[in-house]
């Protein structure tokens, strides 16, 4: 199954399982800070799950609150085995390739082939017997973490493994791995609201959520679209951030124009967009994980790789991630 044919199913409700907690976000920068104060772990690349269990019921929900519990099985009867109720643990459902990498593009995959293959990663814990456990520095959260999930005894479910300290040092070897980047955390640090410094992410690779705005005609025997028409949400306003026409199988293309057909508009939804024939507008309610280079000086992706549809994240949240030289 291709990356834009994910089931849909529960991607449109809102999940209270969790109550009001939200997710805590990472800061891009540019260096992995130093020191002991600060721990790293691998950054994965699947999909971000808060996952609670209630009076017996568990929820499996996205980073925007949408409830995806139907999708992941394993992870739903796993956390069910942790034996224990009014419990919130933080992690990303991913897929593992032959080297112990995650892969966004198998996880996507795995979805409508392969759900068993998905394992939850978890790497925080925020309630526990209906106790606030956030506000515990992390590496006793990730103790506990550990603790409960070793008694389970369960294969769908481990714990992000972490060092502490030598952040920088961490980084290289970790991007000679071939994973997307590191993510490095305040070690004695609570559970943090929102996107802080208290959790930074460094990346090996630029990558980057961008709005799907149209696409083009295929040519010759390529089927389905040619490319896809990408934009980017920056201070404000959604503007034109190139085209994409790599990374996809041709059952990929076929079924992102099903997708595209009933949403096509006349006029571009985006500010720049270039005028050509063949091109087809679209209402900017998709979301595309981009591979690429750099970005040019006006404001496009430069070598672009389709990597999959973020089904995951709502088109608004699709806006340019600038790194910040220093990391704390």
């Amino acid at each position: 199954m291709s990356p834009s044919s994910a089931p849909a199913t529960h991607t449109t409700r809102r999940s209270r399982a969790a109550g009001d907690l939200q997710p805590a976000l990472c800061t891009l920068v540019t260096e992995a800070p130093d020191g002991d104060d600060w721990l790293h772990e691998i950054k994965l690349d699947g999909y971000r799950l808060l996952c609670s269990k209630s009076r017996g019921r568990v929820r499996l929900t996205t980073r925007s609150g949408l409830d995806w519990t139907a999708r992941f099985p394993s992870i739903d009867a796993s956390i069910s085995k942790l034996g224990l109720d009014d419990i919130v643990i933080d992690g990303e459902a991913v897929v593992f390739d032959a080297h112990g990498v995650t892969s966004f593009q198998r996880m996507v995959e795995a979805l409508g082939t392969a759900p068993q293959t998905i394992v939850l990663q978890a790497f925080d814990i925020l309630r526990l017997d209906g106790r606030d456990v956030r506000g515990m520095p992390l590496v006793d959260r990730k103790r506990l973490l550990s603790d409960i999930v070793a008694r389970a005894r369960t294969k769908a479910i481990t714990v992000a493994e972490h060092v502490v300290g030598d952040g920088p040092r961490f980084f290289r070897e970790a991007c000679k791995s071939g994973v997307e980047g590191i993510v490095s955390k305040r070690a004695n640090g609570g559970y943090p609201v929102g996107r802080t410094k208290e959790w930074l992410k460094i990346r090996c690779s630029r990558r980057q959520e961008l709005v799907v705005v149209g696409f083009t005609d295929p040519k010759g025997s390529r089927a389905g679209i040619g490319a896809l028409l990408l934009g980017v949400h920056d201070k404000g306003k959604l503007l034109y951030a190139g085209k994409v026409g790599t990374g996809f199988s041709t059952r990929t293309l076929e079924e992102l124009r099903q997708k595209l057909e009933p949403i096509r508009v006349d006029e571009p939804p985006v500010i720049g967009a270039p005028r050509a024939r063949g091109q087809h507008w679209t209402r900017p309610e998709l979301v595309a994980e981009i591979g690429f280079t750099e970005w040019t000086r006006d404001g496009r992706v430069r070598h672009p790789t389709f990597l999959g549809l973020r089904e995951d994240k709502p088109a608004r949240e699709a806006t340019r991630e600038r790194a910040r030289g220093r990391s704390g």
